[in-house]
């Protein structure tokens, strides 16, 4: 939102500087001259943007995704197009900084319920040094909410959409495909057969609901879990996250308007 609200007040008095009055009054305290050089715009622009970033709250869209449907292409390219920070594995990074543990092991337990995670770390570590699955979900969960205050974002996966379900300003969105669809994509991505890509989609799906529907109250990809549900295979990558990007900036619209 911060980034859009500064693009837009940059659009508008570039747009519009014929017609802008000669001065500006911010608040009855400042006034700052315009003599229509390009630097002191800029110098307003930045004020403003100032004062409303103060004020404005984050906006953070969620997504969960079938394997192989491309939503972790589709976040990426949603985050770009929105201006928005954008994380995945980011997630793990910053847990991994805040817990001390190798991220090799902290990519073993994500996205996934307790049970092998938790015997393969007690069969190394020892019970004393052990971070459960339970731990690393509170410990992310902590990781996903600090993102979430701090900036708008794209999240992908990782139950973030239970986890940020107080959050005001938060739109959930799920992103799945036919399985041959799917098969072929990551026969393609990953240049493994087809068969080997329909085994891997059936294990990562298994692994991503279990997770999912055991540390929250709902079904993972069930429509009524989300806002918004869509089949990527219908427009493709690329045209599905420009459907996006058009899909929330008329979700906050309709916020603003909510809340006047």
């Amino acid at each position: 939102m911060d980034i859009r609200l500064f693009n837009l007040q940059i659009g508008f008095l570039l747009k519009n500087r014929a017609k802008i009055t000669k001065s500006f009054d911010l608040g009855n305290e400042k006034r700052y001259q315009w003599d229509d050089k390009v630097g002191n715009i800029f110098i307003f622009v930045f004020i403003r943007f100032k004062m409303n970033y103060m004020k404005a709250k984050s906006i953070v869209i969620t997504i969960g995704r079938e394997f192989g449907s491309g939503g972790r292409q589709i976040g990426k390219q949603l985050a770009e197009l929105l201006g928005f920070g954008y994380y995945d594995k980011e997630l793990i990074e910053e847990a991994s900084k805040q817990s001390g543990v190798c991220r090799e092991f902290l990519e073993e337990a994500d996205e996934k319920a307790p049970g092998f995670f938790d015997y393969a770390l007690l069969g190394t570590f020892g019970a004393e040094n052990v971070l459960s699955s339970g731990n690393f979900y509170v410990l992310q969960s902590k990781v996903i909410q600090r993102v979430a205050k701090k900036e708008s974002c794209v999240i992908v996966g990782r139950s973030a959409d239970y986890i940020l379900r107080n959050h005001p300003n938060c739109i959930n969105i799920f992103i799945y495909a036919p399985e041959d669809f799917r098969k072929k994509n990551v026969h393609r991505r990953m240049n493994i057969s087809l068969k080997d890509a329909e085994e891997l989609i059936q294990k990562k799906d298994k692994c991503r609901s279990k997770f999912y529907n055991f540390y929250t109250d709902k079904v993972w990809g069930k429509a009524d879990s989300y806002h918004l549900s869509i089949d990527s295979s219908m427009l493709g990558l690329e045209e599905s996250a420009n459907f996006l990007k058009d899909f929330v900036e008329r979700r906050l619209k309709a916020m603003q308007l909510a809340e006047e």
